[in-house]
């Protein structure tokens, strides 16, 4: 079927045609209160089909591609396009074909079977998380993609993922944020995730306001994963031309502190968005966005590419490039040192309705969600409530004190793109109220 739209695209005019099939299964179980509340399962087959006619560009999903009424779907595909502004610096897609590394831990086929044991999983969770009450989502599947060009490209791969977000409660304002993401079922402990939200979760009760100003802060994978995404978004060069990235015009400049290394892996074992080829059938690559604190590189697609006398990065997104997984670098120091160099400060656990005033200079605020702490002496010393970070990103980045030395990798509503950070610490955080 792919073969065919393609051929009578060309037929009709088209070219630089990008399409691929994709297939996949998942099943999501939803608990509340410790009980487990819903289970859902999905199954769907689409075709992504990206074209030019003339520097003309239409991107669209079809859902229903059959041989009946495929030439007139190709038909009136085409006669929109014709109504359409041409995009003058648009510069074309790759030209295939191409060999493609073999990634792993990225498919694990007892994903298929799991139907049976889930709910086993998310039972012993909440065993696990008592006296705090749980509640969050359970998702797993396996999809398959298909992709073909009109310049050669012909590629497969097939990718399993799970996503287990918890949320454990112990009273009604002391909660705390677990989350675990991977392909591989072998990495999953959901027992050891609901126990730390439970601990974390029951240290944070009672909690207290405190002076608003400046703090030096340590946080939390879940926390900092929220901000790295952002970074990799203002490193795709469309976010850049958009007036959108506060990494515009700081290429080989530093923009962070040196103990700052961010690169973006679609080649790394486990990564949910690990893949071979980018949505062009491109190969994909691993690139360093900043290197120990000086911007290093953009993200590009091909056409983003030649129009800037650049190398596509694999990151295609044919419109908007895209990280794959974005990865900082750990520290030297396990999370206890790291709380022990802080000295004085505040641990934020989660954040959570991250927005921009102003996407150039990076000036944002945030809301940390879930538990929050005071560090004396580099212990914990009670939970705090009623706080906001309003800041900017970039002076943020050029404050990074260090980090641990351990990492996790974080999916979630506020973190669409798989992150990989440890835990981070910042000097000076602008702390203001949550009102």
């Amino acid at each position: 079927m792919i073969r065919l739209l393609i051929k009578e695209l060309e037929r009709l005019g088209a070219d630089d045609i990008v399409m691929s099939l994709h297939t996949f299964t998942e099943t999501q179980i939803k608990f509340v209160n410790s009980v487990i509340a819903t289970t859902k399962m999905w199954e769907d087959t689409s075709y992504r089909l990206f074209f030019a006619y003339k520097k003309r560009l239409i991107s669209t999903t079809l859902q229903h591609l059959t041989k009946s009424n495929l030439k007139a779907t190709a038909s009136s595909l085409v006669s929109f396009a014709k109504a359409l502004q041409p995009k003058e610096d648009y510069f074309g897609i790759a030209e295939g074909s191409f060999n493609y590394k073999t990634i792993r831990d990225t498919y694990d086929g007892s994903i298929l079977d799991l139907d049976s044991q889930a709910p086993d999983i998310v039972k012993s969770a909440i065993v696990a998380a008592k006296p705090t009450r749980l509640g969050g989502v359970f998702e797993y599947g396996t999809g398959h993609t298909h992709l073909l060009t009109s310049n050669g490209v012909d590629a497969e791969t097939r990718g399993s993922s799970y996503y287990l977000s918890m949320r454990a409660l112990a009273a009604k304002d002391a909660s705390a944020h677990e989350v675990r993401a991977g392909c591989m079922l072998k990495h999953l402990d959901a027992e050891k995730a609901a126990k730390d939200a439970s601990r974390t979760a029951l240290l944070a009760r009672d909690p207290k306001g405190i002076k608003l100003g400046k703090y030096d802060v340590v946080f939390e994978p879940l926390a900092f994963a929220n901000l790295l995404d952002h970074v990799g978004n203002a490193a795709s060069m469309f976010s850049v031309e958009a007036g959108l990235s506060f990494l515009a015009g700081k290429h080989g400049k530093k923009v962070a502190s040196d103990k700052v290394t961010i690169i973006d892996d679609p080649l790394i074992p486990n990564g949910v968005q690990s893949t071979p080829f980018d949505d062009e059938g491109v190969p994909t690559r691993r690139t360093e966005i900043i290197k120990e604190g000086v911007l290093k590189n953009y993200l590009f697609n091909t056409s983003l590419a030649r129009k800037h006398g650049k190398r596509t990065t694999g990151n295609a997104g044919l419109v908007c490039p895209r990280p794959w997984n974005v990865v900082m670098k750990k520290g030297k120091y396990n999370k206890g040192e790291l709380l022990k160099k802080t000295g004085k400060g505040l641990l934020i656990t989660n954040l959570w309705y991250t927005r921009f005033q102003n996407y150039l200079t990076g000036q944002f605020s945030t809301v940390p969600r879930d538990a929050i702490f005071i560090i004396e002496d580099g212990e914990l010393k009670g939970a705090v409530k009623g706080i906001r970070v309003s800041d900017d990103l970039p002076r943020m980045l050029c404050s990074v004190v260090d980090s641990s030395n351990e990492s996790r990798q974080i999916m979630c509503w506020e973190t669409e793109s798989p992150v990989i950070s440890p835990a981070v610490s910042v000097k000076d955080v602008n702390i203001t109220g949550s009102k």
